[in-house]
């Protein structure tokens, strides 16, 4: 019970320092990302795809651009 409550505890101060650093570096206003969408082939993309598969920020985003995002209405018209 105790090793339980321990990991609870790392998981939400990791999710406090998370968020915490989200207030401070926003992925949409990011250098790196802002100049790889630009020019795809770029060492900037390059090291934005590397860095947002371990960033946890970038799961972060993506959930709320997702949310953002309406959901899209099928419509019975081929």
């Amino acid at each position: 019970m105790n090793n339980t409550q321990t990991l609870n505890r790392n998981i939400d101060r990791k999710q406090e320092m998370i968020e915490q650093i989200m207030k401070l570096h926003k992925c949409e206003d990011c250098l790196i990302r802002c100049q790889g969408m630009k020019k795809p082939h770029s060492i900037f993309a390059r090291i934005h795809r590397w860095h947002k598969t371990w960033w946890p920020g970038w799961k972060i985003y993506q959930k709320e651009q997702r949310s953002t995002i309406p959901s899209r209405v099928w419509t019975s018209e081929i």
